[in-house]
């Protein structure tokens, strides 16, 4: 099959003015100024638990404020069902274990799940946590500059800025499109490192 190469295309950055609603929780977008206070330790706990709470109340059919906003109501009810669906197939597999008396997940799935959920957590703080509370993508999320070995194992999301802006692009494009937009957008150049000083160092400000 013949590989078809699509110019990159997009609107001028200084048009554009979108807000990021991906992001659950607090993390969405939040400064560190007024009366939010951003608990850097606790922010890699959260992060292990709050995936299983939201699947637990969904299946309870339970949406917060937050999800409400953006999930319209006649989408409710798949969301519910989905969760149930998961929880379903979760309890199918530990009582497979249980039966079997074969214990493997365990090792290969759970384990691994809370041991590389800090260092995810490690990245994703430095995407928007610390940046101004504003609707503007450009001022509200970080790109990082790191390097090749971390890029591939992110995917290329340490381009968060350029993902934000056109979401449809592929990963292995976001490099190209922030050849474009760098002049733009709010770029660490010290990298996850250099992102988690800066949100620290607003912490530290935020408290005198």
């Amino acid at each position: 099959m013949k590989r078809v190469r699509v110019p990159l295309s997009y609107p001028a950055p200084d048009d554009f003015d979108g807000a990021s609603g991906s992001l659950p929780g607090w993390q969405l977008c939040r400064g560190i100024s007024g009366s939010f206070r951003v608990e850097w330790v606790a922010g890699f706990v959260w992060n292990q638990w709050q995936p299983w709470s939201g699947i637990r109340n969904h299946a309870l059919g339970r949406l917060s404020d937050a999800e409400k906003r953006f999930v319209p109501k006649e989408e409710h009810g798949s969301v519910y069902r989905e969760a149930r669906i998961m929880l379903g197939i979760y309890a199918l597999i530990f009582a497979g274990m249980a039966v079997t008396g074969w214990w493997g997940l365990i090792w290969y799935w759970l384990i691994p799940l809370f041991l590389g959920e800090p260092v995810m957590r490690f990245i994703r703080m430095t995407e928007h946590v610390g940046r101004p509370t504003v609707a503007k993508m450009t001022e509200n999320t970080r790109t990082n500059l790191v390097s090749a070995p971390w890029r591939f194992l992110c995917w290329n999301m340490n381009y968060h800025a350029e993902h934000h802006y056109v979401p449809l692009v592929p990963y292995h494009t976001l490099p190209r499109l922030h050849e474009k937009l760098r002049d733009h957008i709010h770029i660490e150049p010290g990298g996850y490192l250099g992102a988690h000083r800066d949100i620290l160092r607003k912490i530290h400000e935020a408290r005198a």
